[in-house]
């Protein structure tokens, strides 16, 4: 298989959308909090309705008041079956279905104000101007394509009404509200029609647009901060982790020399005993996996500064790589998506050498059965863009969001100590860089590192 083909790698912790899941589960929240909102705010609009419609036919200001009573009586039992459908969704609702549920709401919210202007004088009543509100709402609450949707239905709604009065389709209920006679009847201006029908687009869009514009600054605010609370989180717990491990490597540091010597006596007294031989080489094995572990344990707590210098890309991806292929007897990696000249970095080289043979371990280890391994670099503006990709079995979905955990492995006993992510994230992001993965069980694995480019003075 062609590591070409291997997926590059999703943000972590990340939905298919790209959307990590603790701002969706916060967006979903937000947004069933406001639906009820929504709908309670829709009961004082019903009551006002039925106050104004009530004062305006006491007041003489429309002919009948029937039919605007009955749209508020309508629009009040449509009100009770969002409540009831309201009330039988929770947090845990999928986003999508809370957005379209909304998204019916305001088309009916609407439809119902349009058709009360139309029973009173729909051009010149000054409630027209309420079609914001639920612009406003849209665009807050709704992706922008089902904002714009309903700014598209209300144009088209409102406006068709008003056409629909003037060529005499539908009839034009004037309001009596000038010393009890009607209003002007401004329905008959065409130079007056098309200036409104103008403004009130220009209106109905544009508030989507800015409301919109908020709305989306917010998103990436919450983005960030969720982002920010996790890496505190992980921060703090690693810390505490560190400090553990640091202090339980120290310890078996200790008997672990003793054992070390011990054995070396044992090598020496079962030189003429060759039936002692097995034992002696699984006993220093064993002695030998305890020491990697421990080194990896020192090596993930050790928070020495880093010494950075001015690193050429090429040549220390180079040097990285052979120094891999000496430690796994010259396993073969495929380097033609190498393309690194001229690039330098501002890094560590050692630690970054490290970090590197860290992820290639990785990617050798899953493609025991079978599968091959590609390093691709090159340089994307201001970032150098790494990638070690693999074939091999690849890592359950379910899985993905701890791979990056330390201690975390899906290695056999004794194959793996769950270190090597974790040294490596922590390493690119001392270097100010951002380490991602993602994954297909079947096609393989792809880590990205993406490392700033060292700028010319």
């Amino acid at each position: 298989m062609d590591p070409s083909k291997v997926a590059a790698p999703d943000p972590p912790h990340a939905a298919p959308d790209g959307i990590p899941a603790d701002v969706r589960r916060a967006e979903t929240a937000y947004l069933w909090d406001r639906t009820g909102w929504v709908v309670r705010l829709r009961w004082v609009a019903v009551t006002g309705v039925l106050m104004m419609v009530g004062l305006a036919h006491f007041t003489g200001a429309v002919g009948t008041g029937l039919p605007l009573s009955i749209v508020a009586v309508l629009l009040a039992l449509s009100n009770a079956g969002f409540a009831w459908q309201h009330r039988r969704t929770s947090t845990s609702t999928p986003l999508h279905v809370l957005q379209r549920q909304l998204l019916v709401q305001l088309l009916v919210d609407v439809g119902a104000l349009a058709t009360l202007l139309h029973w009173s004088d729909g051009v010149e009543n000054p409630f027209n101007m309420y079609f914001a509100f639920h612009m406003a709402i849209a665009a807050k609450l709704l992706p922008p394509r089902m904002a714009y949707a309903v700014a598209a239905f209300t144009t088209l709604l409102q406006g068709g009404i008003v056409l629909a009065e003037h060529k005499g389709l539908l009839g034009h209920h004037m309001l009596f509200i000038i010393e009890g006679g009607p209003s002007d009847p401004f329905i008959e201006s065409p130079p007056f029609l098309v200036a409104w029908l103008f403004a009130f687009a220009s209106t109905m869009f544009g508030t989507v647009y800015f409301m919109a514009a908020a709305a989306r600054r917010y998103r990436q605010a919450l983005a960030v901060q969720a982002r920010l609370e996790r890496a505190a989180a992980a921060q703090e717990r690693f810390a505490r982790l560190g400090e553990l491990s640091g202090g339980v490597a120290h310890s078996i540091r200790n008997p672990l020399h003793g054992l070390v010597s011990g054995l070396d006596l044992l090598k020496l007294q079962s030189g003429g005993q060759p039936e002692l031989a097995p034992t002696v080489n699984l006993l220093e094995e064993g002695i030998d996996r305890i020491e990697r572990i421990t080194e990896r344990l020192l090596s993930y707590t050790r928070q020495g500064p880093l010494r950075l210098e001015s690193v050429e890309a090429g040549p220390w991806l180079d040097a990285a790589l052979q120094a891999f292929r000496r430690g796994r007897e010259g396993f073969p990696v495929d380097t033609s998506g190498v393309r690194l000249d001229q690039v330098r970095l501002r890094g560590d080289p050692g630690q970054l050498t490290e970090a590197l043979i860290n992820l290639l371990d990785n990617a050798a280890d899953a493609c025991q059965a079978g599968g091959t391994v590609a390093v691709v670099a090159l340089r994307r503006g201001r970032e150098v863009l790494l990638e070690v990709r693999d074939t091999g079995e690849g890592i359950e979905p379910a899985a993905l969001p701890q791979v990056l955990d330390p201690f975390f492995t899906q290695k056999e006993p004794g194959k793996g100590s769950g270190l090597g992510l974790s040294i490596a994230r922590r390493v690119v992001e001392e270097h100010g860089g951002r380490l991602e993965l993602g994954s297909q069980p079947g096609v393989g694995t792809c880590v990205r590192i993406t490392l700033l480019v060292e700028e010319p003075t």
